[in-house]
């Protein structure tokens, strides 16, 4: 992923290898270390619940570090295993990574940054009974760290061709075809007007992900952070939150899908002295306002900034004596283009089933990913699930009608 980057920096992919232990999958993972690391790093052996007489004889901080490296967003679901590997913690209650680590090393110092802000957040809301002892974001840090900078997603720091590169723009407002199809009435309907700012690579989703930096923090912030709080504070254990990827995800687009791209109808308009290129002409199939080269240039610098974190963690000799183990959860999938967007409104589906009045109801969806928040009759909860999974809509590309899901 770094066609346009040459980060001599890097590890070496052999060298990385060796100083690692990578475990992909995060049950794997889980299952591997049983939250106590026993695999081949010179970590203690897992073992059942010690004896008071055993528990004072262990040692307060552990001979090596452990650190995860959490890529693209935390599945809440490690975070619940207990020591034994199963879900829920001693006589039933919260048990986290952190809390296993704090038991079999009471004197170590743990360590949580994350670019998602409201994860991190969860834990500091626990106050210490999070097992966390130092929480850092991009607006609350410790006073050695800057704050985060403006930084663009499709024309990262590290883009060596941004200026040149095309990006799409939103629906908008004034799109003569859709106006005309669906009336003025409905085409300016609060969750119509909303759903169209919301839309394409430069629209208000992307303007206020990349205005508020504290809040969504670029990964090149967060490793630059880490290897600060390595440096000054020395944790044992350590959970690093990479967003980049996922924030990218939700306004810029996703191109892990070769097939999925092909040349744009009409070629892009290029600034001046920047050169034609075959890879700008690739939009999505399923979304011809997606431009790959954007959506592949925030990848490229996740790529670029993970190595730099693990470069930095070497640099520091902390990878001659530490398990680091990579997490990764889902992807994204690129929306179906539509001038329809009320088909698909969702707070119009439940008006029209009577499951939502007022603002009883407070919904959150601007990607493929969406959340409805029922602030007060959670009962009806299993009958809006089945009125959106049973709506039927128009599917602009089969031309016939779709269930939801």
């Amino acid at each position: 992923m770094t066609r346009n980057h040459e980060d001599s920096a890097l590890l070496d992919r052999r060298a990385f290898l060796k100083k690692m232990a990578i475990v992909i999958s995060g049950g794997t993972a889980l299952g591997t270390l049983g939250l106590t690391p026993s695999f081949a790093t010179g970590f203690p052996e897992k073992s059942s619940n010690p004896s008071p007489a055993k528990s004072a004889s262990l040692n307060l901080k552990p001979d090596r570090k452990l650190i995860y490296v959490a890529i693209d967003a935390l599945h809440p679901k490690y975070l619940e295993l207990d020591t034994a590997d199963s879900p829920g913690g001693r006589d039933g209650t919260s048990d986290t990574l952190f809390h296993a680590w704090k038991r079999r090393w009471p004197g170590s110092k743990t360590f949580m940054i994350s670019g998602k802000e409201w994860v991190a957040e969860m834990f500091r809301e626990s106050g210490a009974a999070s097992g966390v002892d130092m929480i850092v974001t991009g607006s609350s840090r410790p006073s050695y760290l800057p704050p985060p900078k403006r930084e663009p997603f499709a024309d990262p720091f590290s883009d060596s061709d941004g200026r040149c590169d095309p990006e799409s723009g939103n629906l908008g407002l004034w799109d003569r075809e859709a106006l005309k199809a669906e009336g003025w009435r409905n085409h300016f309907r609060p969750s119509q007007v909303m759903n169209r700012l919301y839309c394409g690579q430069h629209s208000l989703l992307t303007l206020q992900m990349e205005r508020f930096p504290s809040h969504f923090p670029h990964d090149s912030w967060i490793v630059d952070s880490a290897l600060s709080v390595f440096k000054n504070e020395k944790p044992d254990m350590a959970y690093i939150l990479l967003a980049q990827c996922d924030d990218g995800g939700h306004c810029i687009g996703s191109g892990w899908d070769v097939s999925e791209f092909v040349a744009a109808p009409s070629p892009p308009i290029y600034p001046a002295n920047c050169a034609e290129n075959p890879e700008y002409l690739l939009v999505s199939k399923r979304n011809p306002l997606i431009y790959r080269e954007a959506a592949l240039d925030v990848i490229r610098d996740v790529d670029i900034q993970f190595g730099r974190l693990m470069q930095g963690l070497d640099d520091q000799g902390i990878l001659d004596t530490a398990a680091v183990i990579l997490l990764s959860d889902h992807s994204a999938e690129n929306h179906i283009y539509t001038r329809d967007f009320m088909s698909t409104d969702i707070m119009g589906v439940l008006q029209k089933h009577r499951l939502a009045a007022g603002d009883d109801i407070y919904a959150f969806s601007v990607s493929s990913y969406g959340v409805l928040y029922f602030r007060d009759d959670k009962g009806k909860v299993p009958e809006a699930a089945a009125a959106l999974k049973n709506h039927k809509a128009l599917n602009p590309q089969t031309g016939g009608n779709a269930l939801g899901g």
